[in-house]
């Protein structure tokens, strides 16, 4: 797993998130992404003008080096949005990449709360019964407590 933090930067002025407001998301790119001309970056650069984001790269989906094709996108993201902007204005972010169960967003719960995530539609990844992951700022979230 990577992780990376995008941070925009506000006014002085600007009162800042807090944990607890904002979303949790899970973004699976669709395989045909790269053939579409989707732009990964600007959707990850639309979400952090937004409010800080916070990104998990999740490569469990990714094919052996010799099924690979480059033309196919494998990758998902855990993300952690805080941001006071309304749900449907971080929806409108993946408003052409959102198809079915491949996005997935919930209110940030407090920052030291459980999140129960559910496993990738494509990947093998999940957690076992009875197993929880925290949503930590450096950590992923599919990390077992």
């Amino acid at each position: 797993m990577f992780m990376s933090r995008i941070t925009r930067s506000a006014p002085a002025t600007a009162t800042r998130p807090q944990g607890g407001i904002g979303f949790a998301l899970r973004f699976e790119a669709p395989v045909d992404a790269f053939r579409r001309g989707v732009n990964l970056e600007r959707l990850f650069r639309d979400l952090a003008r937004l409010g800080s984001l916070r990104t998990w790269l999740d490569t469990s989906c990714l094919p052996d080096l010799g099924k690979l094709d480059p033309e196919d996108c494998h990758l998902a993201w855990d993300l952690r949005l805080e941001t006071a902007e309304p749900l449907a204005t971080v929806e409108e972010v993946f408003e052409f990449v959102a198809e079915g169960d491949n996005f997935s967003l919930r209110p940030l719960p407090p920052e030291d709360a459980i999140l129960p995530w559910a496993s990738c539609s494509r990947s093998r990844l999940a957690l076992a019964p009875g197993t929880s992951a925290k949503l930590w700022p450096d950590r992923s979230p599919w990390a077992p407590s």
